[in-house]
């Protein structure tokens, strides 16, 4: 099979239990609609790598990792391969657990310069459900640049460093697609149902950046 359409993964929903795989898939492919990257099949993309299976999607290069851990020297293959297969958009590898601290710590430094390409790591567990749909996550969206200005202005700040800071491994961070540096505008609905808007700072010290 060269290709898995979203239609197919939709029917197989209907006819037996999804693989682990399967439902990481049919929640990236709702993520990365909601970022604006839309597809209408994941492509299989041959590679000769140990223990990974790839796939291409709206072009971006989604790995799949059987290995335990993804170490930093399999980060900078998987960085060749998509640099040396014209994969810009970005890259998502999946993997059965959590990078390890150092491996953290350099990808939050790779994605901090927005002249790298944008690469993610996530738990397959942790694709297990759209997040975002959950009744008590409140909507959040990365603003533009030249929103900044008028943030600083509206909440009287002498810097965009004065915001709240949100961490870098944050679950929807995560799901919008957030780098460090960047302004993540929060919206939900407080116990008095007024609507509660929030700004914060999306920031590249994961151990120190505290949230909500």
């Amino acid at each position: 099979m060269a290709e898995l359409t979203i239609t197919a993964l939709q029917e197989l929903k209907n006819t037996r239990p999804l693989s682990a795989e399967e439902i990481a898939l049919y929640t990236l492919y709702e993520m990365l609609g909601s970022r604006g990257l839309t597809a209408d099949k994941f492509e299989i993309v041959p590679t000769n790598m140990e223990g990974t299976k790839m796939y291409s999607f709206a072009g971006m290069l989604i790995i799949f990792s059987t290995k335990t851990r993804v170490s930093e020297k399999e980060l900078n293959n998987f960085l060749s391969f998509a640099s040396e297969n014209n994969f810009s958009l970005g890259i998502i590898i999946v993997s059965p657990s959590r990078p390890s601290e150092s491996v953290l710590s350099v990808l939050i430094k790779h994605i901090a310069e927005h002249d790298n390409v944008f690469v993610q790591i996530f738990e397959i567990r942790k694709l297990g459900f759209n997040i975002s749909k959950h009744r008590k996550v409140p909507q959040h969206r990365v603003c533009k640049e030249n929103e900044k200005p008028e943030v600083i202005k509206n909440y009287s700040l002498k810097s965009i460093e004065q915001l709240p800071k949100i961490r870098s491994q944050d679950a929807m961070a995560q799901f919008i697609g957030a780098r460090p540096g960047d302004l993540v505008e929060v919206i939900g609905l407080c116990e008095t149902s007024a609507e509660n808007l929030r700004c914060l700072l999306y920031k590249s010290d994961a151990a120190d950046d505290l949230t909500r």
